[in-house]
């Protein structure tokens, strides 16, 4: 009976409690990552502010962190969703993971600390896309692609010299929304710059961009996920009459595109 009475107290300490607090904290967190990879980000917002609640009640030696985690998980996907209006809520939650990240010992979340700067430049391209500045969304773009290459690494030639994919999944999401930018109509009523080119050198940028993400879709992704769906939309519009009138590669597409519909009913 001693022994008996010894798991119950343990059962009913405060650490017990702590330990479980902290389990399903990070259960939740890790649901909301999934859900993220998988394109599925109101889904995702909810698991994450869920975590968030877990772990901001919790004193455990890691929570702090692990929330941390879940800010930026939140912060990224209302920004990866498109939406400008979301982008102050995202943004503030990216500055107070940031927060944590920089309070840890050094260079352990400098990763993170770097991904959350493509974030904020992300969200920033975002709102200046809103806002019709087509040049400086661009920018905000090219430089948030530039800090995930250098922090996760630049595509390379594979062994039959073909390039292989980008190899984060933010980094192909910001290559799609910069493609996006590139095409967007309103540069036609807008003065071409040096930088950023005529219709026909931003629909060439556009494509290889799409061609980078679409290789990542297919080697890293699951058949159907949402970024796939969108760039190969993307493609369409691209090859449409309006832009680069290719009707042979846009019938490939279309039918890649009905392939994966028909595969997924």
């Amino acid at each position: 009976m001693a022994g008996s009475r010894s798991v119950y107290e343990r059962l009913q300490s405060p650490d017990y409690e702590r330990k479980l607090v902290a389990v399903r904290g990070l259960e939740t967190l890790s649901a909301a990552k999934v859900l993220q990879r998988r394109g599925l980000f109101p889904d995702a917002q909810a698991r994450y502010r869920e975590a968030l609640g877990i772990l901001e009640s919790s004193d455990g030696l890691h929570a702090r962190g692990y929330a941390a985690h879940a800010m930026r998980g939140l912060g990224s996907t209302l920004i990866e969703q498109g939406n400008a209006a979301a982008v102050p809520e995202a943004q503030s939650w990216l500055a107070r993971a940031r927060s944590v990240y920089k309070d840890a010992p050094v260079a352990r979340f400098a990763t993170q600390v770097e991904t959350i700067g493509a974030l904020q430049l992300m969200g920033d391209a975002l709102v200046l896309l809103d806002q019709g500045d087509l040049q400086a969304a661009v920018s905000g773009y090219r430089r948030a692609i530039e800090v995930l290459n250098a922090t996760f690494g630049k595509p390379t030639l594979g062994a039959q010299g073909n390039t292989a994919p980008a190899s984060h999944r933010l980094t192909v999401r910001a290559m799609l929304e910069l493609g996006l930018t590139l095409m967007q109509p309103e540069w036609q009523s807008r003065k071409e710059t040096k930088e950023h080119g005529d219709a026909e050198s931003r629909y060439l940028e556009a494509e290889e961009l799409f061609d980078d993400v679409v290789a990542f879709c297919e080697e890293k992704l699951q058949p159907g996920h949402d970024l796939h769906i969108t760039v190969l939309e993307a493609l369409l519009a691209l090859y449409s009459p309006e832009a680069m009138d290719d009707p042979e590669t846009r019938d490939e597409i279309v039918s890649i595109l009905q392939e994966i519909r028909d595969s997924a009913d």
